[in-house]
C-alpha cells in the first residue's frame, strides 16, 4: 500500500467509519464490555470485550480474538504499533493480508535483492519481474504462483525459499480492518480516558 493510500485509509477509518462513535463501557463480573457505536447509524458498530489477557472483538467489521501479554485494559492501547499489536492475533474471521500490489511489490523485491546483478543478468530480471507483477490468481494463493512460474524461467539468478518469503510480504498488505480494530480501541480510551482526566 502506498503512503498517500495508508494515510488516507487511517483517516476514513477515523472520520468516516468511526465518527460519532460513542463509547458505553460496562464492568461485568472478572470483563469488560465495550460498545463502540455510532447512535445515530447502524454501521460499523463494535463491541471489545476484555478478559484478563484475552480480548474478544465482534461487530460490523468482523471478529477477531487477541491473545495480550498484559491485561486487557483501557489505556493499554494508546502507544501500540499495528504490526506489534496484530502479532498478538490468535485467530479472525476476516484474512490478515490482502494481496494487491504485485507490480509495485516485484519491483521493490528486485531492487532490494538484486541491486548487484541488474546489470549482469538484466534480460532474465525483467523476466523474472515480469512474472512477479502479474497477478494471475488472487488471495494468498496469487504471490506462491507468481513465484513458481518466475523459478521457471529462472537460470542463471537462484530464487531461494527466504527470497520467496521476502517477496511475499513486498505484495501483501495489512487488512484494514486490524487497523480500525486497534484504531477503534484508541478512540475509545482518548473518549473514556479523557474524560475521567478532564473531571
Amino acid at each position: 500500500m502506498k503512503e498517500k493510500e495508508f494515510e488516507q485509509m487511517i483517516k476514513d477509518i477515523r472520520e468516516i467509519w468511526f465518527k460519532d462513535h460513542v463509547a458505553k463501557v460496562i464492568e461485568l463480573e472478572g470483563m469488560t464490555l465495550i460498545k463502540w457505536h455510532n447512535p445515530n447509524e447502524s454501521q460499523y458498530n463494535m463491541e471489545y470485550i476484555f478478559k484478563g489477557r484475552n480480548l474478544f472483538i465482534s461487530g460490523d467489521i468482523g471478529s477477531a480474538v487477541y491473545g495480550l501479554t498484559w491485561k486487557a485494559e483501557l489505556g493499554s492501547f494508546k502507544n501500540l504499533n499495528v504490526g506489534y499489536f496484530t502479532g498478538k492475533l490468535e485467530c479472525s474471521e476476516r484474512k490478515k493480508y490482502d494481496y494487491d500490489d504485485f507490480e509495485g511489490g516485484a519491483k521493490r523485491f528486485i531492487d532490494d535483492h538484486f541491486r548487484d546483478e541488474s546489470t549482469e543478468h538484466k534480460e532474465e530480471l525483467e523476466e523474472i519481474k515480469q512474472e512477479l507483477s502479474v497477478q494471475n490468481y488472487y488471495g494468498e494463493f496469487g504471490p506462491f504462483e507468481a513465484w513458481l512460474r518466475a523459478e521457471e524461467i529462472s537460470t542463471k539468478i537462484e530464487l531461494d525459499d527466504e527470497l520467496a518469503d521476502c517477496y511475499s510480504r513486498e505484495v501483501r498488505s495489512l487488512n484494514c480492518v486490524f487497523y480500525a480494530y486497534l484504531i477503534g480501541l484508541q478512540m475509545i480510551e482518548e473518549q473514556v480516558l479523557g474524560k475521567v482526566g478532564g473531571k
